[in-house]
Protein backbone atom coordinates (compact mmCIF):
# COMPACT_ATOMS: atom_id res chain seq x y z
CA UNK A 1 0.00 0.00 0.00
CA UNK A 2 2.74 2.31 1.30
CA UNK A 3 4.52 1.60 -2.40
CA UNK A 4 1.43 2.35 -4.61
CA UNK A 5 0.49 5.73 -2.66
CA UNK A 6 3.95 6.73 -3.00
CA UNK A 7 4.16 6.07 -6.73
CA UNK A 8 0.49 7.46 -7.02
CA UNK A 9 1.24 10.59 -4.97
CA UNK A 10 4.16 11.32 -6.35
CA UNK A 11 3.42 11.40 -10.05
CA UNK A 12 0.36 14.18 -9.06
CA UNK A 13 2.84 15.97 -7.34
CA UNK A 14 6.55 15.12 -6.78
CA UNK A 15 7.78 16.92 -3.27
CA UNK A 16 8.35 16.16 0.16
CA UNK A 17 4.79 17.21 1.06
CA UNK A 18 3.19 14.42 -0.95
CA UNK A 19 5.94 11.45 0.66
CA UNK A 20 5.17 12.90 4.32
CA UNK A 21 1.05 12.57 3.18
CA UNK A 22 1.48 9.07 2.51
CA UNK A 23 3.60 8.71 5.46
CA UNK A 24 0.37 9.54 7.61
CA UNK A 25 -1.97 8.41 5.55
CA UNK A 26 -0.39 4.82 6.20
CA UNK A 27 -0.02 5.65 9.89
CA UNK A 28 -3.68 6.07 10.02
CA UNK A 29 -4.80 3.38 7.98
CA UNK A 30 -2.55 1.09 10.29
CA UNK A 31 -3.88 2.11 14.04
CA UNK A 32 -7.27 1.50 12.14
CA UNK A 33 -6.98 -2.05 10.61
CA UNK A 34 -5.32 -2.56 14.35
CA UNK A 35 -7.82 -0.84 16.64
CA UNK A 36 -10.65 -3.04 14.54
CA UNK A 37 -8.70 -6.31 14.99
CA UNK A 38 -8.07 -5.75 18.00
CA UNK A 39 -11.94 -5.06 18.64
CA UNK A 40 -12.86 -7.71 16.86
CA UNK A 41 -10.50 -10.29 18.32
CA UNK A 42 -10.93 -9.39 22.05
CA UNK A 43 -14.17 -7.84 22.85
CA UNK A 44 -13.67 -7.24 26.46
CA UNK A 45 -10.72 -5.19 26.68
CA UNK A 46 -11.53 -1.21 26.71
CA UNK A 47 -9.11 1.44 27.15
CA UNK A 48 -9.91 3.91 30.05
CA UNK A 49 -7.91 6.88 31.11
CA UNK A 50 -8.98 6.07 34.90
CA UNK A 51 -6.89 2.65 34.58
CA UNK A 52 -3.65 4.35 34.29
CA UNK A 53 -1.59 5.05 37.24
CA UNK A 54 -0.43 8.61 36.98
CA UNK A 55 2.89 7.80 37.81
CA UNK A 56 3.81 4.91 36.15
CA UNK A 57 2.71 6.93 33.32
CA UNK A 58 4.88 9.99 33.99
CA UNK A 59 7.57 7.62 34.29
CA UNK A 60 7.14 5.37 31.51
CA UNK A 61 6.65 8.85 29.20
CA UNK A 62 10.03 10.35 30.78
CA UNK A 63 12.00 7.71 28.55
CA UNK A 64 9.87 7.04 26.00
CA UNK A 65 9.29 10.00 24.69
CA UNK A 66 13.33 10.84 24.33
CA UNK A 67 13.27 7.44 22.20
CA UNK A 68 10.32 8.56 20.49
CA UNK A 69 12.17 11.90 19.29
CA UNK A 70 15.41 10.08 18.79
CA UNK A 71 13.90 7.28 16.27
CA UNK A 72 12.26 10.39 14.46
CA UNK A 73 15.09 12.16 14.22
CA UNK A 74 17.36 8.97 13.12
CA UNK A 75 14.18 7.79 10.59
CA UNK A 76 14.12 11.01 9.12
CA UNK A 77 17.75 11.33 8.49
CA UNK A 78 17.78 8.37 7.29
CA UNK A 79 14.96 8.20 4.92
CA UNK A 80 15.46 11.81 3.83
CA UNK A 81 18.89 11.60 2.70
CA UNK A 82 18.84 10.26 -0.87
CA UNK A 83 16.03 12.43 -1.34
CA UNK A 84 18.29 15.75 -0.79
CA UNK A 85 21.17 14.38 -2.78
CA UNK A 86 19.16 13.46 -5.53
CA UNK A 87 17.88 16.94 -5.22
CA UNK A 88 20.86 19.05 -5.55
CA UNK A 89 23.29 16.42 -6.93
CA UNK A 90 20.79 14.61 -9.57
CA UNK A 91 20.03 11.33 -8.96
CA UNK A 92 23.35 9.76 -10.92
CA UNK A 93 24.84 10.63 -7.21
CA UNK A 94 22.45 8.58 -4.86
CA UNK A 95 24.34 5.74 -3.74
CA UNK A 96 22.73 2.16 -4.04
CA UNK A 97 22.39 0.83 -0.94
CA UNK A 98 20.88 -2.33 -1.99
CA UNK A 99 23.18 -5.46 -1.80
CA UNK A 100 22.77 -7.95 -4.63
CA UNK A 101 20.60 -10.84 -4.72
CA UNK A 102 22.96 -14.22 -4.85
Amino acid sequence: MRLSLTVVFLKVSPSLVALALVQIGCLVFDFTASWWVIRRRYPAVRLSLSDFDRSRVRQILSFSLYVLIMQAGIRLSFETDALVIGAFLGVGAVPITSSPTA
